[in-house]
């Protein structure tokens, strides 16, 4: 298989193996990962979700030990309740491993994780038939979910990246209100007048 072919995970496992050979160690991603800023607003809305007591999950294609990492240096792991990743660990020789979340039958998303799979899955684990969903994304895979959502739900697309132009060229295809968004003050903002505080 051309390196072309492989999906992000595994691309992202190569290169973990390229920074093995060259000695790069835990200490040096955790010095790395604890310099990446949280975009503009963002601590304030996990705040708010925090204190609101809204549930809160991620499903993302990172990985896990960078998920943590990240969320644990930016003081904000507690307003989290859940996190679906691919799983990643250390070996004692100080390589990061990093494997597939599960396997699925959707054609549209990478062979490692299906996020619509995942978020249709959550929602009938946790008895959400009655709640609103609001799906925070930019990418392309964040697409597959907005199919599953319903009218009640709110689906944040991220200004100037693919997940907004492909809602744009699928209206027809997605139930939830689409909301685009360029910070996390404005995701707040629209959370506050949904809860009408």
């Amino acid at each position: 298989m051309k390196n072309r072919d492989l999906c992000w995970t595994d691309r992202m496992a190569n290169v973990f193996s390229i920074l093995h050979e060259k000695q790069f160690t835990k200490e040096d991603f955790v010095g790395c990962l604890q310099t990446l800023p949280f975009t503009e607003g963002m601590r304030e809305l996990l705040d708010f979700i925090k204190a609101q007591n809204i549930e809160c999950i991620i499903i993302s294609d990172s990985n896990s030990f960078f998920i943590h990492c990240i969320l644990e240096y930016g003081n904000v792991l507690n307003c989290v309740q859940k996190v679906y990743t691919n799983p990643a660990k250390w070996t004692e020789s100080q390589l990061l491993t990093i494997h597939h979340y599960h396997s699925h039958n959707c054609k549209q998303c990478p062979p490692n994780l299906c996020k619509g799979d995942v978020l249709t899955r959550h929602t009938k684990n946790s008895d959400h038939d009655e709640k609103t969903v609001l799906y925070v994304g930019d990418g392309k895979n964040d697409f597959c979910p907005a199919l599953s959502m319903k009218e009640c739900d709110f689906i944040f697309p991220r200004k100037g990246y693919s997940l907004l132009k492909l809602l744009d060229e699928n209206m027809q295809r997605v139930a939830p209100t689409v909301v685009p968004w360029t910070n996390g003050l404005d995701i707040l903002d629209m959370l506050k007048n949904i809860l009408s505080i």
